[in-house]
């Protein structure tokens, strides 16, 4: 007995184990122009039957199906516009969400699948159940839990409950950025802009300063063109003078001319660069 229920704990932990790490698969071609899936030594897991086909995205792979025009050979015509589906398979192949659904279309971001059906966008889970609903024109992940949403020309915040944390009284809601064990954004509405907090509280009153991007410490705000630096007191740090604004991995960046500018979010100069000019002629 006691040998048995080893190979049977040896039997499920195997199981285990290639659920937990299924090999890669990766998007093929064959001559008829579908695709399928192989592994990596290119043994064909899922044959071609795709219009087109995905790598391995946060856990899935998406996949679409299309209608063709009609030819007479075995090699599929061109697809017809506007007939994609969509569909998702797990990390081992399988269907998570069939073409049955008629999805126009699915994506991942910040790990929520997003989904698309006549023009409004919705959330759904890997079980396929649908946990925020088809209604809206935007969705944008802010973390596992809430929501920038656009609806009926105005834009809030929702968690993942579909409840409203943030009411729906601005025209954009961007440049979200996590500060402490907060989140700001930028608001706006009626060329007014504030900042405020994820709980809808302004750390910036409503006001006609172009507030452009945030960092945790520092506002990009633009004036009639150009762009500077302030703090969240609205004080200049940098005046109005360059362009071109750019953040990436806790380091602003501004041209001026022919050169760029990079700062802290401080606004403390650290190195400047050439911008690089292609000199290929322009044919006429």
């Amino acid at each position: 007995m006691k040998t048995i229920a080893t190979a049977l704990l040896l039997l499920l932990t195997s199981i285990f184990s290639y659920a937990q790490h299924s090999p890669e698969l990766f998007p093929f071609r064959d001559k008829s122009g579908f695709f399928g899936y192989c592994l990596a030594d290119g043994t064909a897991v899922i044959k071609p039957q795709f219009f087109s086909a995905t790598g391995f995205t946060e856990g899935y792979y998406i996949v679409v199906q299309a209608e063709y025009e009609k030819t007479g050979s075995e090699q599929r015509g061109n697809h017809i516009p506007n007939t994609e589906k969509y569909a998702l398979l797990d990390s081992m192949g399988h269907y998570i969400v069939d073409f049955n659904q008629a999805w126009d279309y699915i994506g991942i971001d910040n790990g929520f699948i997003m989904v698309l059906k006549d023009g409004k966008m919705g959330i759904i889970n890997n079980k396929n159940k649908l946990l925020i609903p088809t209604t809206y024109e935007m969705l944008q992940p802010i973390n596992k839990s809430l929501i920038v949403a656009h609806k009926d020309d105005k834009t809030g915040v929702i968690n993942i409950q579909n409840n409203i944390i943030i009411p729906f009284i601005y025209d954009n809601i961007y440049s979200v950025t996590p500060v402490s064990q907060n989140y700001y954004a930028i608001v706006n509405t009626e060329e007014k802009y504030g900042v405020i907090d994820q709980q809808g509280k302004y750390i910036i009153a409503m006001n006609p300063i172009q507030l452009h991007m945030l960092t945790p410490t520092s506002i990009v705000f633009e004036e009639n063109g150009p762009y500077g630096l302030c703090d969240y007191g609205l004080k200049t740090i940098l005046p109005a003078i360059y362009m071109e604004p750019s953040y990436d991995d806790q380091v602003l960046g501004f041209s001026k001319g022919s050169t760029i500018y990079y700062f802290t979010n401080e606004g403390k100069l650290i190195r400047t660069a050439k911008l690089e000019f292609s000199s290929e002629k322009i044919p006429h």
